[in-house]
């Protein structure tokens, strides 16, 4: 990421220039992926929605949750990717790409965990 504006004139803006629209494609497919491995759990009732507004929309139908994710993220990530050459649009798309990956990477520990306990409960 390179930085441009330190030491730039005042009224200039600082600009984020390395956040590309690469960055918002890997958000939106790792908020893809939060979704579906939820969504398993939940289905499975193996886990509860944490976040109150996706537990009255998982309540509602999985159509309702899906969409109001995919909706709600999406759209933050469009404008966010639309102004990334400010600072601030282009450090808050990197803050969601590292939660989003910490999330899924916290998911696939947990579908690892089951994995590794339906093979030692098949084996003993």
């Amino acid at each position: 990421m390179r930085l441009a504006g330190w030491g730039a004139k005042r009224g200039q803006l600082l600009a984020c220039r390395g956040a590309g629209l690469d960055g918002a494609l890997a958000l939106l497919l790792l908020n893809v992926a939060d979704a579906v491995m939820t969504a398993l759990l939940l289905e499975a009732r193996l886990a509860s929605e944490a976040n109150p507004l996706m537990r009255l929309a998982w309540d509602a139908s999985p159509y309702a949750f899906f969409g109001i994710k995919l909706t709600l993220v999406g759209g933050a990530v469009a404008i966010l990717a639309r102004h990334r050459g400010h600072l601030a649009a282009g450090a808050t798309l990197y803050a969601g790409l590292g939660i989003y990956a910490m999330v899924v990477g916290y998911h696939m520990v947990w579908y690892g965990t089951l994995v590794l306990s339906w093979v030692l409960g098949f084996l003993t």
